[in-house]
């Protein structure tokens, strides 16, 4: 009866953070705003079915980004790792100089060296606050310190405030540019992961109502080679899979324990051909991994005996450019239980892979198959 009972509890913690609306605005985008040549910001909107798709005058230039929407789907605030907007696409209050020093002068005209380097996440327990976890590039060799910014929601007419900024975490470590969090068992609280490169080393933090615990490191599995950048991970919706991929270092896949925060049973496959770019998803049923290489999507199935093995190639590049070949880039799961992919270059389109849980073909990709304004 007791195990029945966690499990219950567990499976009921799942439930409820599934109806959770954090991630159902997704923004992208580029300045100038001009509506001529199509280039600006882009809001692609799931609280409307199937999705609603819509233009904006974005006040800064993307390339790390993050965002969030409160628990009933409405977008609270955004960042490209120097500034914050509010729902109202402006700076919001105390919104500007995240990551401060002379990286920040010389890259945010440009849009902040990072692509997965910025996180935002619900506080534990508190509805009217989050945190955004922020990387700082500190050089070409890879080092990178770890800072976090607080922000208040229910003032300044509840567009927000930063209410504490650039505090840090970690200090002058070379670490992988992929940030990535995932729930605690207990279903409140977060585990945020960093990698180190040119190590095995896994750096992880908890979150709680109380604040920020650790790091905690773990050695696991192989030592990962030097590249700060086209990396891309993700962890299973259940938690229980964590997997990163490098041109450089192949693909790595990983168990993991939201209850210890323990990454167990290592492995990993080399990419089937050579690849320019890399970016991993994993289906709604947690079982199918997609893989994409540039001009190659790959489909693997986690709970094959082997894994390797079950690669699957979903579709090669057809050419098309709208205005630049759309080749393939970063995937990811959205709140409609699809999968939609952007592309290595300045575009107008996204991949979607439509039934991303169904094996080989019948998981229905489609090449630019939605088009943002």
């Amino acid at each position: 009866m007791k195990n029945f009972l966690v499990l219950a509890i567990t499976l009921l913690a799942l439930q409820l953070e599934a109806q959770v609306k954090h991630d159902y605005v997704w923004l992208f985008g580029y300045e100038p705003d001009d509506p001529h040549p199509k280039i600006g910001g882009s809001k692609l909107d799931f609280n409307i079915y199937p999705y609603d798709t819509s233009r904006f005058d974005i006040p800064f230039r993307f390339k790390a980004i993050s965002m969030i929407s409160d628990s009933g789907g409405a977008l609270q605030f955004y960042t490209n790792g120097c500034q914050i907007a509010n729902a109202a696409h402006q700076i919001m209050a105390n919104g500007d100089d995240l990551n401060p020093g002379l990286e920040h002068e010389v890259y945010c005209a440009f849009g902040y060296p990072l692509e997965q380097g910025v996180l935002t996440l619900p506080w534990p327990g508190n509805k009217n606050r989050y945190v955004i976890i922020h990387m700082q590039f500190e050089g070409e060799d890879g080092e990178f310190n770890l800072l976090y910014s607080v922000i208040k929601m229910d003032t300044m007419n509840n567009l927000g405030a930063v209410t504490i900024k650039n505090q840090s975490l970690l200090f002058n470590e070379k670490v992988c540019d992929i940030l990535t969090a995932v729930k605690h068992a207990n279903g409140r609280d977060w585990w945020i992961v960093l990698p180190k490169t040119r190590s095995n080393l896994f750096l992880t933090w908890l979150l709680t109502p109380e604040g920020f615990t650790g790091p905690y490191e773990q050695p696991h599995g192989d030592d990962w080679d030097y590249r700060y950048y086209l990396n891309h991970g993700v962890f299973s919706p259940d938690g229980t899979t964590y997997v990163r991929a490098s041109p450089s270092n192949g693909l790595r896949i990983s168990r993991f324990d939201r209850c210890t925060g323990y990454f167990t049973l290592p492995l990993n496959i080399p990419f089937e051909i050579e690849a320019s770019v890399s970016g991993v998803a994993i289906s709604p049923n947690s079982r199918l991994l997609y893989l994409s290489t540039g001009f190659h999507l790959w489909q693997y199935d986690l709970y094959a005996a082997d894994i390797g093995s079950s690669a699957t190639l979903i579709d090669i590049f057809d050419g098309y450019q709208s205005p630049f070949n759309t080749t393939f880039y970063q995937p990811m799961l959205a709140p409609d239980g699809k999968i939609y992919m952007t592309c290595t270059n300045g575009n107008d389109v996204l991949h979607i892979i439509h039934r991303p849980d169904e094996r080989g073909a019948d998981c229905r990709f489609e090449q630019h198959g939605l088009r943002i304004p």
